[in-house]
């Protein structure tokens, strides 16, 4: 298991990534993000740069597993309350938003999209991540699966 996370800067303007070839978030990055990929054979993880908003959104694959509701919960306060204006939680299994155990503040931030088998054909998970509204001004991704 590890975490992959992703981050938009604007300061390059360019889309690179670090990621090792064989992780299953390759494709879905590359189809989706547009990204063009470069590889790094000896790390999990990969830095994703693109155009940045001006409200940091993320975006947490896995969020029902206990390191992916961590780290959704964690952007809501982490480095500060407002770091992120959003953070939309994607899971396989359905999980109420109580589950998160948050103000209604931050829960307020909080959107959760179940139902996203990042196991099938990457053409259906794409279709399935276009439903959800606004995904497009993402700025960080974070993959906890396997």
């Amino acid at each position: 298991m590890g975490v992959v996370m992703a981050t938009m800067s604007a300061e390059t303007h360019k889309e690179t990534a670090l990621l090792q070839a064989s992780h299953p978030a390759y494709k879905l990055m590359l189809l989706y993000f547009g990204a063009s990929l470069s590889f790094s054979y000896n790390t999990p993880t990969f830095y994703l740069a693109s155009y940045i908003m001006s409200s940091k959104q993320a975006l947490v694959f896995g969020a029902s597993g206990i390191s992916g509701w961590s780290i959704a919960r964690t952007c809501l306060k982490y480095p500060t309350p407002d770091t992120f204006s959003r953070v939309i939680a994607c899971t396989l299994k359905p999980i109420e938003k109580k589950a998160f155990h948050l103000s209604n503040e931050d829960a307020s931030r909080l959107e959760i999209h179940s139902g996203i088998n990042l196991t099938t054909d990457v053409d259906k998970v794409t279709e399935k991540l276009k439903e959800i509204p606004d995904i497009e001004a993402t700025t960080h991704v974070y993959y906890t699966g396997k």
